[in-house]
């Protein structure tokens, strides 16, 4: 039994060592300009290689280095470059007939060169093209040549990306696998990068069969995950004005007939859209369907939500990839809104709160359109609000002295029984024309200007004080301060809102204070008063010191029903 044993591995040793010696004897470089012209012929594109030297314990040939040429249309640099190349070969018939046949092929540290076009085509369209693409863009006349690998690696690569617009990115740490590779069949495959300026991707599915005419076209049925990726170093957005955030997806993309299908989630981080705002703090989440024509660059959201807690907005629209910055033309809406799950997100779009305020309770209702470049959107339409308390920001107080003087204290808080405003929101800052609201313990107000994308504030405000506030500071003795206070001749207190959003400052117009001086200089008919009284009033002249010596003493006389005044 021994004997047998030892016999055996005689025998295989044996045989190692023939194939060693007459592998030995094969020049390896002798294959060089053979498979050259085999995968020149196979991908369309002139490959050349290094000095190739077999290796035995691994099967294959190998060169130091490989180039493959660019499609001439896009000029004479290189499409990839890699440091080494190792070709899986079949070892007998490399021995016996001294023919290669790949069966595997292992690129390292290859870079990839992508370029677009002003007319959206890519430099690998005509990759591994049919006879007249190749024929037009290598200006060869070969015949087809099917090559089949049974397995396709590429390790520690890069990809270097070039729009037509010149900006560029890059993709660091590419991994690539696939097996089986056939142009007239279906192959897994799977791939996974890190990004340039953050986040990583995976992708993995099946592709096939190869688009000879078009690859961009080939099949693809595939998941792909995102993970922590920067808005502006994916391309999302162009890093101008100090705009950002960060996605996470996992989304399901599947290809054919030039429409590229996708649908699933997607949650943003740290979003911020507009240089008037700061990043959000609460990450939007999205579910979408989606599908987009890759000739024509151009989509439609089949079905789209966007949703902040519990509120969710329903999302409409198409967009556009033509200019290489996703371009929107989108409709948003949603009612009854819980609004403690939406002001988390109002800042990303450049509604920001004055300092230590926050909005509490309520619902917020939106129809707004949201169109342009996503890095410089114009979002307007109308915004409702109802029922939320502004707390840590006492609008009554912030009118000055004029209400404490009549005994109106105002609130702590504001507190907002309804609002409606019509917006328009651009990188350069926020237009709201006009905003009509009614504030509970204060009145109504109207309020029209801008917020500049540097938060300074350029507002003026009319406010017209509730009934029941002017007939109270009547009843306390201060008649003449309740006529003032009850309204200019244009119907209101004019407010003028000047400093920066978390800092506002108000001032009352002075045009306001005169037309309230001249209500008082010339004061309206009382229903109560008789005709002698009236021809007295009228018969009078008033100065404007009369009329402040007035003011200043009815709002220092006691107030009978003031808990506060004392026992009077």
């Amino acid at each position: 039994m021994k004997r047998l044993i030892y016999g055996m591995l005689i025998v295989v040793f044996g045989i190692v060592a023939i194939a060693a010696g007459g592998l030995l004897l094969v020049d390896a470089d002798h294959f060089r300009g053979q498979l050259e012209t085999t995968l020149s012929k196979s991908i369309g594109r002139e490959v050349a290689l290094g000095k190739l030297h077999a290796s035995l314990w691994t099967g294959s040939l190998n060169a130091d280095d490989v180039r493959i040429g660019d499609d001439p249309a896009f000029g004479k640099q290189a499409f990839v470059t890699a440091k080494s190349i190792r070709l899986g070969v079949r070892l007998w018939p490399l021995i016996a007939r001294q023919e290669a046949h790949v069966t595997s092929l292992t690129l390292e540290s290859p870079v990839v060169s992508l370029r677009q076009k002003s007319s959206g085509v890519w430099n690998f369209s005509s990759l591994a093209g049919d006879d007249e693409t190749r024929d037009a863009s290598t200006g060869t006349n070969s015949s087809t040549t099917e090559i089949s690998v049974d397995t396709l690696r590429v390790t520690n690569g890069r990809i270097e990306v070039e729009r037509s617009n010149g900006k560029q990115r890059s993709y660091d740490q590419l991994e690539l696998s696939a097996s089986h590779l056939r142009k007239a069949a279906t192959f897994p495959f799977s791939a996974s990068a890190r990004i340039a300026g953050g986040g990583s991707l995976d992708l993995h599915g099946d592709a096939g069969p190869w688009d000879a005419g078009n690859a961009v076209l080939t099949p693809i049925n595939a998941q792909l995950q995102l993970h922590d990726v920067d808005l502006v170093a994916a391309g999302f957005l162009s890093g101008t004005d100090d705009t950002g955030g960060a996605i996470d997806a996992n989304v399901q993309i599947r290809s054919q007939g030039g429409v590229l299908h996708s649908g699933g989630k997607i949650s943003v981080r740290r979003l911020k859209l507009m240089a008037a705002g700061s990043p959000a703090t609460q990450p939007l989440r999205i579910d979408l369907k989606t599908n987009y024509q890759l000739p024509a660059r151009n989509g439609r959201i089949d079905e789209m939500t966007i949703a902040s807690g519990a509120a969710v907005l329903a999302v409409s629209g198409k967009f556009d990839n033509k200019k290489n910055i996703m371009r929107l033309d989108l409709h948003a809406s949603g009612q009854q809104l819980p609004v403690d799950d939406v002001q988390d997100l109002l800042p990303a779009f450049g509604v920001v709160l004055p300092e230590n305020s926050k909005l509490s309770g309520g619902s917020l209702g939106i129809n707004l359109n949201a169109k342009g470049a996503l890095d410089a959107l114009v979002i307007s339409g109308a915004v409702s609000l109802d029922n939320s308390l502004l707390k840590g920001f006492s609008l009554g107080s912030k009118l000055g002295t004029a209400l404490s003087l009549a005994g109106i204290r105002a609130p702590r808080d504001t507190m907002i029984r309804h609002a409606d405003a019509v917006i328009s929101m651009r990188t350069d800052g926020v237009t709201i024309d006009p905003l009509e609201a009614e504030i509970a313990e204060l009145g109504d107000i109207v309020l029209r200007g801008r917020m500049a994308a540097d938060d300074s504030l350029n507002f003026r405000m009319r406010v017209k004080l509730d009934d029941a506030l002017t007939n109270g500071i009547n009843r306390r003795g201060g008649e003449l301060l309740g006529n003032l206070l009850r309204g200019s001749p244009q119907n209101g207190i004019g407010v003028r809102i000047s400093g920066t959003v978390d800092k506002p400052r108000l001032k009352v117009d002075p045009d306001a204070i005169l037309g309230l001086l001249g209500a008082g200089l010339n004061p309206s008919e009382d229903n109560n008063s008789t005709p002698t009284a009236d021809k007295e009033r009228r018969d009078k002249p008033r100065r404007t010191e009369d009329v402040l010596k007035d003011l200043l003493r009815d709002a220092l006389k006691p107030k009978k029903d003031d808990p506060d005044s004392g026992n009077q």
